[in-house]
C-alpha cells in the first residue's frame, strides 16, 4: 500500500483461540533462494521492534513494514546504461 509516497508491506493478525496467549512478539523475515540461500530480518514500523514488537493478539493487530533503502523488500536500482564511446575504448597498437 502507498501512504504519502511511501510503500508498506500491511498484513493484519489476531489469534482465534480459545485460551489466549500470555505474550505475543512478531517478527517478519525475507527468504531470498538465488543463488544461494539468504534470510535478512525486517524491521517493523508497527508494533515497533526497538520495543520488541509485543502485541495483544485478542483483537487484531496490523503489522506494517516500511519499503525503503534499507528494506529486502526494495527492487534493485535500475541499471544505467553504459554509453561506450571511441575515445573511452582503448586503441591496441599495431606491431607492424
Amino acid at each position: 500500500q502507498q501512504i504519502r509516497g511511501s510503500y508498506y508491506l500491511m498484513f493484519q493478525i489476531c489469534e482465534l483461540r480459545k485460551h489466549q496467549l500470555v505474550e505475543a512478539k512478531v517478527r517478519c523475515y525475507s527468504m531470498r533462494h538465488s543463488p544461494t540461500f539468504s534470510s535478512r530480518t525486517m524491521r517493523l514500523q508497527r508494533p515497533d521492534d526497538e520495543l520488541g514488537g509485543m502485541l495483544l493478539l485478542a483483537v487484531p493487530s496490523v503489522v506494517v513494514h516500511r519499503i525503503d533503502m534499507w528494506s529486502p523488500l526494495m527492487p534493485p536500482p535500475p541499471l544505467q546504461t553504459l554509453q561506450t564511446s571511441s575515445s573511452s575504448i582503448p586503441q591496441q597498437q599495431s606491431m607492424n
